[in-house]
């Protein structure tokens, strides 16, 4: 297997034009050879540097005709465990809301043609066979929990198997939801469940993984993320290092010894 690339950047902001740099000569190749680009999102706080720089770097290049398919790669649920649905799309916690509103729209604002795609609680694994009737994904973008390593909504101890499915979330990724959305105001507030794209979804459907680790809370993150070789079961994130092509981008802050 061949280790993955670590690049790390003075802070956040460097980490998300870098990134969005990189995509956009990448939907540029795509775009010329007459195809969609296809790119995996997570909501939160990681990639939102990314999704503000992109609009703008493809502006300046000039790339305002093409077509993306965003495929979003989780979101809440909630009710009773045997009817649950997605979460509100008016919630300021809908991941489909985001993937509106903070990633697809400056884009369509330039004129270009986007679509989002997101996982449905009622028949997720057909969210798979969705994605490979037209990937694979270009990149899968990748952000790691805080505290226990958790990608997507998928708990420590995930299987590497696992595909999209509905799943529980581990109290500690509701914890550390609680601190990407501060709206939710206590941990009673934060949703017991979520549908998600699962390692192997990630891992096998996509021509490249980047995950991006940023902020001094990061740290173990970026300590366990750089230590590990191969998927880890008990950190989840660790499925970056399946992709058959991965790369980790840290800040200062997550990786203060540099790479």
């Amino acid at each position: 297997m061949v280790r993955t690339q670590i690049v790390t950047l003075t802070d956040a902001d460097a980490v998300g034009r870098y990134l969005a740099q990189r995509i956009a000569d990448q939907m540029q190749q795509r775009w010329e050879a007459g195809t969609r680009y296809i790119l995996g999102c997570p909501g939160g706080r990681s990639l939102l540097p990314t999704y503000r720089h992109l609009p703008d770097v493809l502006n300046a290049r000039g790339l305002t005709s093409g077509q993306i398919l965003i495929v979003m790669m989780d979101d809440y649920l909630v009710g009773s465990s045997d009817a649950l649905q997605r979460i509100s799309y008016d919630s300021f916690a809908s991941c489909e809301r985001f993937g509106d509103r903070v990633i697809a729209e400056p884009l369509q604002a330039l004129g270009l043609d986007v679509e989002v795609w997101i996982p449905e609680p009622d028949n997720p694994g057909a969210f798979d066979a969705q994605i490979d009737s037209q990937g694979p994904i270009d990149t899968f973008l990748l952000a790691s929990g805080a505290s226990d390593g958790h990608v997507a909504f998928n708990p420590p101890g995930t299987a590497y198997s696992a595909q999209t499915r509905v799943t529980q979330l581990a109290q500690t990724t509701r914890e550390d939801n609680l601190h990407t959305f501060p709206e939710f105001k206590d941990i009673g507030n934060v949703p017991h469940y979520g549908v998600t794209v699962g390692p192997r979804t990630i891992a096998e459907s996509s021509r490249e993984l980047v995950l991006v680790v940023t902020g001094r809370d990061k740290q173990t993150a970026f300590t366990r993320l750089a230590a590990a070789t191969d998927y880890e079961p008990s950190w989840p994130a660790t499925i970056v290092h399946k992709g058959k092509n991965a790369l980790i981008i840290a800040d200062a802050l997550a990786n203060p010894e540099g790479d």
